[in-house]
């Protein structure tokens, strides 16, 4: 059949702004004219999927002509081509160049799409712009808002994420009036991107409320409209736990997707299956959606997990390494972490602590929380070697982030030497700075070990990590009526490190401390009268114990005493 340059244009437009469109049937002609017959035979491929021929043909419209709309429309198709890596090597450089050119020919589409990318949106999974310049984005979605409904929909959408104020004047073009263009284009016209568009603002409540119904009527008629995009997105929605829909049913919608686009919807289908327990078939479909350049690092994770645990696949330690590597490499932080130990540990490849040491440094930077719990995994020896080195120096950084439960464990590796050199006046700082008063060791017995061999074998203990045997230790050795346990028992309780905090109980010990003559006991139990922590606040009662831990010497009770009195209690 016969039709006219402008439907060309117009099916390339539409394609543009949804790939998956549905075109008419290929087999036509063009009426002659320059660069005609090259842009005829460009949508041809490009429906047949023959990306890099029709790259070709569109460059030869260029070179052919010089009609304005004939160079937008093939400039527009080569820019959708450098986003997606169909047909050219991938170069987003290279399709904001396109797009820009074609923008300058009054082409729309180009401006909706050069725009979008300002927006940071890629709807063709690139990554993100480097340009993101959401004022340039208003700017020229405002400059084809009236004329072009998509437009005035991206607006809304801005909008709604707060980068468009809605009194401001950008936004001229009403909702009912996008609405009417959207819905005239789909029901006049059968058009599958203005019944997408559609089904997106029944679906996100860009206009009124959310309204299920008419987005799922919506999203079926861009369906059969041949929109393969709006199969998926409803595919995926379907494929929520909470859709209400049988995965039989999403899993049935997306297979049709995959047999026109699979890297699409890949690791959907592959979650799909992962949920009713069908490993191998899972394992398949998160194998093709890897060789989606664009693919998430939760592709790699599944991946990584799949081949270390055995699942669906033969276990292999070193595949597992390998995928958990791209994973991390894509921004993983699970996978960055999961890699460490695998070097630490020699998992799938040969133990190697120096690259442990590199892949540790990229988890922190992306982590920097973990620094504590992977202390504790070095002094414990768990998933990690045992290194009571390495334990003290990331306990260290994370102590000095702010950690207070690295802090305490800093305290205590100076004072007993674990992993560093003894330190008593190191361990006493951090002791403050961990919240916990301590009595300084009086010179000549710093190096003077605990004489209950119980206190000694809980510290160590504590210090690996293994708090609640320390706590059961500490307990025995203060049922037994030693008041240096007692301390330490209430100290516990009282910090909640690595038990449940509890100040009732905490300051039931510094009681029983205060009470056998403990001078830091009896100060922390004047304290906890003036704050009212653990006890009933009582002023009378917090002097009296005060005056005890300071007639006994301990240094800081005097001049917590004379504060209180300056502040006229």
């Amino acid at each position: 059949m016969k039709i006219s340059l402008s439907n060309v244009l117009l099916m390339l437009a539409l394609a543009a702004c949804d790939p998956d469109a549905a075109l008419l049937k290929h087999e036509f002609t063009v009426l002659e004219q320059p660069g005609s017959r090259a842009l005829a035979e460009g949508t041809n491929l490009r429906q047949d999927g023959q990306y890099a021929q029709a790259a070709h043909q569109y460059r030869q419209v260029l070179r052919e002509t010089n009609d304005p709309q004939m160079r937008a429309a093939a400039l527009t198709a080569l820019a959708e081509f450098y986003g997606t890596g169909k047909g050219v090597e991938q170069d987003q450089a290279q399709q904001i160049a396109l797009l820009k050119q074609a923008s300058s020919l009054g082409d729309m589409e180009a401006t909706y799409r050069l725009a979008r990318l300002y927006q940071g949106d890629n709807d063709h999974g690139a990554t993100p712009s480097p340009l993101h310049n959401p004022t340039e984005a208003v700017a020229l979605l405002t400059s084809i808002r009236t004329d072009y409904p998509y437009a005035a929909l991206a607006l809304l959408q801005m909008r709604k994420e707060g980068l468009v104020q809605g009194n401001k004047t950008e936004i001229r073009t009403s909702p009912q009036d996008m609405m009417q263009s959207l819905t005239a284009l789909a029901e006049n016209e059968n058009d599958a991107t203005a019944m997408l568009a559609l089904a997106r603002i029944y679906r996100d409540g860009l206009v009124d409320a959310p309204d299920a119904g008419k987005m799922e009527y919506w999203y079926r008629r861009a369906i059969e409209a041949g929109s393969v995009s709006a199969a998926a997105e409803l595919g995926r929605l379907w494929a929520q736990p909470d859709s209400g829909r049988k995965p039989a049913e999403a899993l049935e919608l997306l297979l049709q997707v995959a047999s026109r686009d699979e890297r699409a919807v890949a690791a959907d289908i592959a979650r799909l299956y992962e949920r009713q327990g069908m490993a191998p078939q899972a394992v398949r479909w998160y194998m093709r959606a890897a060789t989606d350049p664009d693919c998430s690092s939760s592709v790699y994770r599944a991946l990584a997990q799949a081949y270390a645990t055995g699942w669906g696949v033969e276990k292999n330690d070193a595949t597992a390494l390998a995928w958990n590597i791209k994973a991390a490499q894509a921004g993983s932080a699970g996978a960055t972490e999961e890699v460490m130990r695998a070097y630490f540990n020699g998992t799938g490849t040969r133990a190697d602590a120096m690259e442990g040491d590199r892949w540790m440094e990229r988890l922190f930077t992306l982590r920097p929380e973990r620094k504590y719990a992977i202390a504790k995994d070095f002094a414990e020896g768990d998933r990690l070697p045992q290194s009571k080195e390495h334990a003290f120096l990331v306990a260290l950084s994370a102590a000095q982030d702010g950690n207070a439960k690295a802090a305490r464990y800093v305290a205590y590796a100076y004072e007993h030497g674990t992993g560093v050199a003894v330190n008593h006046e190191m361990a006493q700082q951090w002791f403050t700075k961990a919240g916990i008063e301590r009595k300084p060791k009086r010179a000549g017995h710093h190096n003077k070990p605990a004489e209950n061999p119980l206190i000694q074998k809980a510290e160590q203990l504590e210090i690996a990590g293994q708090t609640e045997e320390a706590l059961t230790l500490y307990r025995k050795a203060a049922e037994a009526g030693d008041s240096t346990a007692m301390l330490r028992v209430a100290s516990l309780y009282a910090t909640g490190m690595g038990i449940t905090q509890d100040m009732h109980e905490a300051y039931r010990w510094y009681r029983l401390a205060a009470e056998s003559g403990n001078a830091e006991g009896q100060y922390q139990l004047g304290l906890g009268y003036a704050r009212g922590l653990g006890v009933e606040k009582d002023e009378a009662k917090a002097r009296i114990w005060l005056e005890k831990a300071a007639g006994n010497g301990y240094p800081l009770a005097k001049e917590t005493l004379n504060a209180l009195l300056a502040a006229g209690r």
